[in-house]
């Protein structure tokens, strides 16, 4: 069983053993021009368009880092918000912890993501806890072909 890389407690995105060749990057120390740059302005006009009014999303990421080397390439990603991003609170799809207080590192999947060369940019909704039920407080994901119904949760 391979262990996965610690990440640094100087920069919960970055992993003590990242690969000599890639270089960690946001979006702020690129240039705006390049095709990671395209790519996510692409995604957060479809985020704001359908996203935020189809209430799929809980958290957008201003400035998400990302290695620039790796078979991703600055691909924006969103993911589910039961998983731990550094910075940001896990919400499972409940108003508590959602307000609770944020995740000092990265989950290994996150960590890989990054290392592929993705931007994690959003955090998508989900049910309380993944289990199926709504919670009463927070707005339902709803289906963008048929609005009036529910996404179904995931």
């Amino acid at each position: 069983m391979t262990v996965p890389p610690t990440l640094s407690p100087h920069d919960p995105h970055t992993a003590e053993s990242s690969p000599p060749r890639a270089e960690r990057r946001t979006m702020s120390q690129t240039s705006q021009d390049g095709s990671a740059a395209q790519q996510l302005r692409d995604a957060r006009e479809k985020l704001h368009r359908l996203g935020h009014p189809l209430n799929a999303v809980v958290t957008e990421i201003a400035d998400p880092p990302y290695f620039v080397d790796g078979p991703l390439q600055g691909m924006p990603i969103a993911v589910k918000d039961m998983i731990d991003v550094a910075g940001y609170a896990r919400g499972n799809g409940n108003p508590e912890d959602m307000a609770g207080p944020p995740s000092s590192t990265d989950a290994p999947v996150i960590t890989a993501l990054r290392r592929g060369g993705a931007q994690i940019f959003a955090l998508a909704a989900l049910l309380e806890y993944a289990a199926g039920a709504q919670h009463p407080e927070i707005a339902e994901a709803r289906n963008p072909v048929k609005p009036s119904r529910t996404a179904g949760g995931s």
